[in-house]
């Protein structure tokens, strides 16, 4: 998607899209952070996965979609998903692989292999707009303070 629905998708001001752009947003954003955070952290090293469709009930159990529409959406699930333990052998294959290593940040595919990701995620302005929205988000939706914090521990 251009940077524009990117940025609106992730806003909230644009709420009327197709999967592929919404699907393309969610992963164009956490490539470009770990692009951004590469920086921050040379001594880590950020892999970014698409595990492809995952087997879950994740479909069945929330309300993303429409009731009656549900059943035929996991039944196309089944045709194209795999286990949970095939994803988890997937990455565990990539984490271990030689080719993860060799770059500071690196991206893979759903059949183990390197890919590049959207051009956007390699602008440094992008990245620093994704890594400000990121961190807004995460202080709006957490207690973000140490007194928070402490309250927690107290618990």
């Amino acid at each position: 998607p251009a940077v524009e629905t990117i940025q609106d998708i992730a806003l909230g001001k644009k709420t009327d899209y197709w999967l592929n752009q919404i699907l393309g947003s969610a992963g164009t954003l956490g490539d470009t952070w770990l692009q951004a955070a590469a920086p921050k952290w040379p001594g880590v090293n950020f892999m970014g996965t698409f595990p492809g469709v995952v087997d879950t009930d994740l479909i069945g159990t929330s309300k993303t979609f429409p009731k009656w529409m549900r059943p035929f959406i996991m039944a196309g699930q089944k045709v194209i998903s795999m286990s949970a333990e095939e994803c988890g052998k997937l990455h565990a294959t990539i984490l271990v692989s030689p080719n993860a290593a060799r770059r500071q940040v690196t991206y893979f595919n759903e059949k183990m292999q390197g890919r590049r990701t959207h051009d956007i995620a390699y602008d440094a302005d992008f990245g620093r707009w994704v890594t400000s929205f990121l961190e807004e988000t995460v202080a709006k939706h957490s207690l973000g303070t140490a007194q928070g914090a402490s309250r927690i521990l107290e618990v």
